[in-house]
């Protein structure tokens, strides 16, 4: 169907003459009415006009494989943002897990380097990084070393705990997608039965 035959069948649809059709576009009927024969086409201004006013893509006034009542081919615009969607969201899991991952790194380095060490006697509960008083027979002494001494000096345990749930978080981000993706078919299976 060539764009001529197109631009007649949006204007008999519509139930307007071919003055009311030009009107609305903002064009003469004889314009319109060369438009329509075939003999010019409309220009990019008035193909912008009629694509907005009638609700047809440009793509399909111009290309004449396209009808105008055929569904639209897939442009995989949509699929492109679905993908794109996906992506982002594994960025940011990827950047979720591996800042915490880096900031534990980097913690347990320096307190390897400073060699970091936090005595607790557990029978007085006296403890610290410079507790060496006299342990009584029988009791029980316990001796951290590296990144443990080091979030109990600087009570950071907390800090500790935050770190992994940001990381924990980051890796449900990344798979986000794919669970999306199973509880749909979880839920067609449900369907079914």
């Amino acid at each position: 169907m060539t764009t001529s035959e197109k631009l007649q069948k949006i204007r008999r649809r519509e139930g307007l003459t071919q003055e009311q059709f030009a009107e609305k576009i903002g064009v003469s009927r004889q314009a319109l009415s060369k438009w329509e024969s075939g003999d010019a086409l409309p220009d990019a201004v008035n193909l912008m006009s009629i694509s907005r006013i009638f609700n047809v893509s440009i793509d399909r006034l111009l290309n004449d494989s396209l009808d105008l009542d055929e569904p639209a081919p897939d442009s995989g615009w949509k699929k492109n943002r679905e993908n794109s969607k996906k992506f982002i969201l594994r960025i940011v899991g990827a950047f979720m897990m591996i800042n915490p991952a880096f900031v534990i790194l980097i913690t347990a380095v320096y307190a390897s380097l400073t060699k970091a060490t936090w005595v607790e006697d557990v029978a007085s509960g006296m403890s610290g990084n410079s507790f060496f008083g006299t342990v009584a027979d029988g009791a029980s002494v316990r001796i951290y070393t590296g990144l443990k001494a080091l979030l109990y000096e600087y009570n950071l345990w907390w800090f500790f705990w935050l770190l992994i749930a940001i990381a924990v978080a980051g890796a449900v981000v990344c798979a986000l997608p794919e669970i999306k993706k199973l509880w749909g078919k979880r839920k067609i299976l449900r369907g079914r039965n």
